[in-house]
């Protein structure tokens, strides 16, 4: 995919996934509880209000969705990931 954005974050950096008039969705990524999960924060915001959730994901997982945009998994380490957005 020609249009992928790479982009490296340790623990509790975001990146924004998808932006809309008053509303966004960020990831945060939080580390790895063990050595086969690692887990990302999903931040939602609208205007002032906002929400996030942890999910969790094998660490052999290379792909996901999220707010409509694939995302691909280069690395995990504890401290940092690698991930690639593919938007559409």
């Amino acid at each position: 995919m020609a249009n992928a954005h790479v982009k490296n974050l340790k623990i509790g950096d975001a990146i924004r996934v998808k932006r809309g008039l008053m509303t966004a969705i960020s990831l945060v990524y939080a580390g790895m509880p063990n050595e086969n999960v690692f887990s990302l924060v999903v931040s939602t915001t609208a205007g002032h209000m906002g929400m996030g959730y942890n999910l969790y994901f094998p660490a052999s997982q290379r792909q996901l969705e999220v707010g409509g945009t694939s995302v691909s998994v280069d690395s995990v380490s504890p401290t940092s990931i690698q991930l690639a957005l593919h938007r559409r």
